[in-house]
């Protein structure tokens, strides 16, 4: 066999080559999923991982340094997940090992050997029979074998050990011994090892093929045989300037599990479940400056995947404002919009809550500004409920509010998959638009035709209708919600509008008053004018709940209906600011 000359653009080939065998084996990743939770998104996170290696531009000549340090970088870029971030923590160990300018082949084994210690150090409780233990026993081999023979004869001896390894772990393990998988994870590795070590000793390509110990998860046997994940969120949070790293491990194990640190040259990643996310973010802003954050809700996902019974999913944004309780009866997915304080990023609903922001609005000491998800958000979700449904049904916010209904539009021009997508604008916002989603889960739960409910909800929209009642109209006028030129004059003459929607999604003043008690009386008035035709009515605010709770007391009396009241999210919080109370109803007919 021909020794392998190695470059720094054929390292680079080789990892490209054992990337892409494991994007195309991504699906059977995730059926045998299992640990640390079985959210079946291993082969979609390490997927993400891989792509972004994957785009490393090749074209220049490149030493082995120049290529590691731009796989190290790209994957702390592209890392999600608890294998994911291993993964990266790995590659970033090896690239900070390799200390020569020139290429050389000793020194590169040399690093792959010493990154296997990173890999451990990385994971807050570091377990045998996972991927670590394959990334040990194929670095330790090749380490020990290229002593006494050549690259091509160490890769094909060590990845023979990788997949002895790997097969250990279906028993090594109890969570994979209970369920008589191997570990996603080190599968991963190993398929990337494979790809890799293919392309270095000149070999075609290993035929992409399942898994000897695949348990596919089919509809006989999706019953319970995996407990529900203790915690409820994945977090991983992408930070810059990060300070006293040795310490944070420590200080945020109190938070949760599945930890995994991983610090780059110019970012850290943090990544651990748990049901406190703000309480975590709160820490980490004393440890440097949070630029990017993932949620992923892991109950959400475990009851699509072993309790769902329904065939379309529902997916609306944060700034629809439901009771937690209606949310999970009605499994509403919620896609989180971005809160970006400074240059520091928060997920509305998730890692910030209202009473934070308006303290911070009231300091007038931060930027703080709102945007729409991006689409790779809005990708990985339809990715994740393809598993589950054929169908989904996407409850917008309006798009003369915000830009999510064309962020929602492009990645469904973007989205290659199997579900069939329906998108609605629902021109509207917050309390209005929660009721027009509580709508939509009560005709997926009633059995309907997707393309009926699709109809119906063009029509329900039409007949909600929004009644907020603003102490102060400045962070409406500065958020652009309301027209400009009409707010500065009603704020300059201490007016006290009623703020609603028009027709076609758009802040509107309405019955002009000058006390916020007259304009509460009106509200009232208004709603209870056609009480007989109401079919819904949900009362919300921002902050300070003493109003709402009287409203409620007095819909309750006056409709005769169950009456729910909600705060609404920290976004709608910016922009309608403290002590705004709102109602929004749905009418049977056409609204008045």
């Amino acid at each position: 066999m021909e020794e392998v000359l190695l470059t720094g653009n054929r390292l680079l080939s080789a990892f490209k080559q054992g990337a892409n065998r494991v994007i195309d084996l991504r699906h059977e990743l995730n059926e045998i999923n299992v640990f640390p939770v079985a959210d079946s998104d291993t082969g979609t996170n390490l997927a993400s991982l891989m792509r972004s290696i994957s785009t490393i531009d090749d074209t220049s000549t490149m030493s082995i340094n120049e290529a590691l340090v731009s796989i190290a970088d790209k994957s702390l870029e592209g890392a999600k997940g608890n294998s994911g971030m291993i993964f990266a923590q790995y590659f970033n160990g090896l690239s900070s090992g390799y200390q020569l300018v020139h290429d050389d082949v000793n020194q590169l084994i040399h690093s792959i050997y010493t990154a296997v210690d990173e890999a451990y150090r990385s994971v807050q409780v570091p377990q045998e029979g996972t991927v670590l233990t394959v990334m040990r026993v194929w670095a330790n081999t090749l380490f020990e074998k290229i002593k006494a023979s050549s690259l091509s004869e160490s890769l094909i001896y060590a990845r023979q050990s990788a997949y002895e390894a790997l097969q250990k772990t279906a028993t090594q393990h109890k969570v994979m011994k209970r369920h008589g998988v191997v570990d996603a994870g080190a599968q991963g590795f190993y398929e990337f090892v494979e790809g890799l070590t293919d392309s270095l000793i000149g070999a075609q390509s290993s035929e992409v093929k399942k898994f000897t110990h695949t348990y596919a998860i089919t509809d006989d046997n999706k019953e319970h045989w995996i407990d529900e994940p203790n915690y409820q969120y994945c977090l991983e949070v992408v930070m810059s300037t990060v300070k006293n790293t040795d310490n944070l491990q420590h200080v945020l194990e109190e938070y949760g599990d599945s930890m995994v640190l991983v610090h780059g040259q110019k970012h850290s990643r943090i990544h651990i479940h748990t049901n406190q996310p703000k309480e975590v973010l709160g820490i980490l802003e004393n440890y440097g400056v949070v630029n990017k954050i993932k949620a992923d809700d892991m109950k959400q996902q475990y009851f699509d995947i072993y309790d769902n019974k329904e065939s379309i999913a529902l997916v609306t944004d944060s700034i629809a404002d439901l009771p937690e309780s209606v949310l999970k009866q009605y499994n509403v997915h919620m896609i989180p919009l971005t809160i970006m304080i400074d240059d520091a990023e928060h997920l509305d609903k998730v890692t910030i809550s209202n009473s934070k922001i308006l303290d911070l609005i009231q300091t007038k000491k931060h930027a703080i500004s709102s945007s729409m998800a991006n689409q790779q958000t809005i990708l990985r979700l339809l990715e994740s409920l393809e598993k589950s449904y054929q169908q989904v049904i996407i409850v917008s916010v309006s798009s003369g509010l915000s830009g999510m209904y064309n962020a929602y539009t492009q990645a469904i021009n973007n989205y290659s998959g199997p579900l069939n997508i329906a998108i609605i604008d629902s021109k509207l916002n917050s309390l209005a638009q929660g009721l027009l989603v509580k709508k939509a889960g009560q005709y997926i739960q009633q059995e309907m035709e997707f393309d009926d409910i699709v109809k119906m909800l063009e029509k329900d929209l039409k007949n909600v209708k929004i009644y907020v009642s603003v102490s102060d109209l400045k962070p409406m006028i500065k958020s652009g919600r309301i027209p400009q030129h009409l707010g500065s004059l009603f704020e300059r003459l201490k007016l006290k509008p009623i703020v609603t929607l028009d027709e076609q999604g758009n802040g509107a003043l309405t019955n002009i008053g000058f006390t916020i008690k007259g304009n509460q009386k009106t509200i009232k008035r208004k709603v209870i004018k056609n009480k007989q035709h109401i079919d819904e009515l949900l009362v919300g605010y921002t902050s300070g709940a003493q109003t709402a709770k009287i409203w409620e007391q007095y819909f309750s009396d006056n409709v005769n209906n169950n009456i729910d009241v909600t705060q609404t999210s920290a976004i709608v919080a910016l922009s309608a600011g403290e002590n705004s109370t709102a109602v929004a109803v749905m009418y049977k007919g056409e609204k008045n």
